[in-house]
């Protein structure tokens, strides 16, 4: 029993500049949650009492259909390794080590340990089937927290496995899950839709995602009234209706007409009086490719024709690719492999190097491919392995690239080498240029790969900071952040390195005076 009057509910007048959703602005202003830090809410009296109720009716269905675990939020990197995805979730994942300097990581899910667990323990078919949940806090490393608890950094979800002996097995596992998830969802009240969804990394025959209608959400669904057919766009399919041709005119042969300063589909179709729908749009791309005869690379185009109405989903390309259609994987990594060359060209400085390393990066993503989120945009995903490939054959074959140390640039545009030098002792008073580039590189192989990326765009390839930032698919205040923090860190470890040498060579010096004395 609480009183009112004795409880600590902090609201507030106004809602916080920088929350932007309704949900998250009300939240705030009631006293149910305090930010702590982008991404990480703090929740208070309210608010865990709200939380504690959803997770009651959560925890009670569930059990109708299921066991309740609960399992670590910490996780040696061996049993990630043993899935491959250590390596695939990238950035996503938050890692640390312990002070042995064993690797660990905070789990954004428990595939790994729940399989663990079964690998162990279930020795027979006739301990078949069963069906293991928890209810507990998840962490990943979110590149753009926003829309206050709706994309954060630590999260707590319901995640539940099954274990069954065959695929029949499995359809009964799923039939009870969708059961008891729409059993939750009535008793919270919510008004949802129930849509065919793309199984994606997690691979499978079905998927269904329960989706409620807001402003603040991020995923687009089609849906009919009439069939109550309802599908995520990505995986969305339709009949198209019937649409005749025009009438023959004249004897029938091709008729050239001029469509001056008329730059899309649907300008043309107006100023021909026509329907968008009695056009043919043509879509261009360049790509390249090896001549098998002679080895060498050459230019080919790709010409994808649509109706004049439609629209080209790279989603479902993606997809598509993802389920192993060997054609929409070549089409889509010919569209972009043009400008990664050049990415890997500006890291590595030969042409050679920088084809394996493009080589490399594609035959990595492909592997990979099944594990795109679709959390980023296909070309940001496709850059940052490729600049990672770089980076591994710079790495192995010692052949960094020079950062200047004698160029004039603009305060700006000052390269990182530079900005250092007040952090700590000047490059030139220790080192030569070329062993202060290596001990710069060899730090910035430290950075995480999201920090380094940018830097690498931004630093050593030369692009701008628009440039960069549409590469990577954020914004310029957000690339300008990342690249501070990679400046930062890199001044930091560069200025320790740096004092170290200094106090080395001054202890050599003291060294000889006190032998001389004695």
């Amino acid at each position: 029993m609480h009183r009112w009057s004795e409880l600590f509910i902090p609201t507030l007048r106004e809602a916080p500049a920088d929350a932007e959703v309704a949900s998250h602005k009300f939240l705030v202003r009631a006293g149910y949650i305090r930010q702590l830090a982008a991404g990480i809410y703090s929740y208070l009296f309210l608010g865990n009492r709200s939380f504690n109720k959803i997770m009651g009716i959560v925890r009670e269905e569930m059990d109708k259909i299921g066991q309740e675990y609960y399992l670590p939020a910490l996780h040696p990197r061996e049993i990630w390794e043993v899935s491959g995805r250590w390596a695939l979730m990238g950035e996503n994942l938050f890692r640390l080590k312990d002070r042995k300097g064993a690797e660990m990581a905070l789990g954004m899910t428990e595939e790994e340990v729940m399989t663990s667990i079964a690998l162990k323990e279930l020795r027979s078919y006739k301990q078949l089937p069963q069906i293991w949940y928890q209810i507990a806090p998840k962490f990943r490393d979110e590149p753009r927290p926003r829309s206050g608890l709706l994309r954060v950094r630590q999260f707590m979800m319901k995640d539940s496995y099954s274990f069954d002996i065959d695929a029949a097995g499995l359809d009964v596992s799923y039939k009870k899950h969708y059961e008891a998830y729409c059993r939750i969802f009535d008793r919270c009240g919510l008004k949802y839709m129930v849509v065919e969804a793309d199984s994606g990394a997690m691979g499978g025959k079905e998927s269904h995602e329960f989706m409620v209608r807001t402003p603040a959400g991020e995923d687009q669904i089609v849906s009919c009234d009439g069939c109550n057919y309802a599908a995520n766009l990505e995986k969305a399919t339709s009949k198209l209706e019937a649409w005749g041709d025009l009438a023959p005119e004249g004897d029938g042969k091709p008729l050239e007409v001029h469509t001056p300063g008329q730059k899309t589909i649907e300008d043309v179709a107006k100023f021909l009086g026509v329907s968008p729908k009695n056009k043919i749009k043509t879509l261009a791309y360049m790509a390249e490719e090896k001549d098998e005869k002679t080895g060498k690379t050459r230019p080919r185009g790709i010409v994808v024709l649509m109706r004049g109405d439609h629209q080209l989903n790279e989603a479902k390309l993606i997809r598509a690719g993802q389920r192993g259609d060997a054609l929409a994987v070549e089409t889509l990594f010919r569209r972009y492999q043009r400008p990664l060359f050049q990415t890997a060209l500006r890291v590595l400085g030969n042409n050679e190097d920088a084809e394996d390393a493009l080589q490399d990066g594609l035959l990595s993503a492909y592997r990979n491919l099944k594990r795109f989120e679709g959390r980023s945009q296909f070309s940001t995903w496709l850059t940052r392995i490729v600049i990672n490939a770089a980076l591994m054959k710079r790495r192995s074959a010692k052949a960094r690239p020079a950062v200047s140390l004698d160029e004039t640039h603009h305060e700006d545009e000052l390269p990182a080498a530079e900005r250092f030098a007040d952090d700590g002792p000047t490059p030139e008073q220790v080192y030569a240029g070329t062993e202060i580039r290596e001990i710069i590189n060899e730090n910035l192989d430290e950075l995480s790969p999201l920090l380094r990326t940018a830097f690498v765009l931004r630093e050593v390839e030369g692009y701008s900071t628009g440039e960069a930032a549409k590469k990577l698919g954020v914004t310029e205040n957000t690339l300008k952040a990342r690249l501070w923090r990679a400046r930062h860190q890199l001044a930091e470890r560069l200025g320790r390195r740096l004092r170290r040498m200094k106090d080395g060579m001054s202890g050599t010096t003291v060294g000889d005076e006190a032998c001389s004395y004695c």
